[in-house]
């Protein structure tokens, strides 16, 4: 279960950050990103979902976490229904995308924000909604496998 203190539940995507093409996001650029949006993180009663993936598990992106006492909810190990990334938003580029071949980043880039830009704030929302309920559902069943 969720904390009680969470007001509101926020999936940080960090694929979302800009490095530029063939950079590493590492743990160093994870805190970076978690620094920038501390503010917001603190004052809004975000819960932060963070899968196992090693940036988010790196000592110095624990620390940093600790250090803003926020909460955290951490992804159940060995669970790849409750990929956060893959949960909603990438199916459904998939869906879309599949099949076809590009030849120049822009024209994948142009066809990612052809998809993404209609999408409406209730797809997003419900989204989420259905991820929290199979979180809940996992943490009650101690962490075994959930069907969707």
């Amino acid at each position: 279960m969720l904390p009680p203190s969470a007001s509101c539940v926020v999936l940080v995507a960090f694929f979302k950050q800009k490095v530029g093409l063939r950079k590493t996001i590492n743990a160093a650029v994870c805190c970076q990103t978690l620094r920038r949006l501390r503010r917001a993180i603190l004052t809004s009663g975000v819960v932060l979902i963070h899968d196992n993936a090693r940036i988010h598990s790196a000592v110095v992106t624990q620390q940093l976490l600790e250090q803003f006492k926020c909460d955290v909810y951490d992804h159940t190990a060995y669970c790849p229904d409750l990929s956060t990334s893959d949960f909603q938003l990438l199916p459904e580029l998939k869906n879309r995308l599949g099949g076809q071949s590009f030849q120049k980043n822009e024209e994948i880039q142009s066809n990612v924000k052809a998809h993404h830009t209609p999408l409406a704030a209730r797809f997003f929302e419900e989204g989420i909604g259905c991820l929290i309920y199979r979180f809940d559902k996992c943490l009650k069943i101690n962490g075994n496998y959930v069907k969707k």
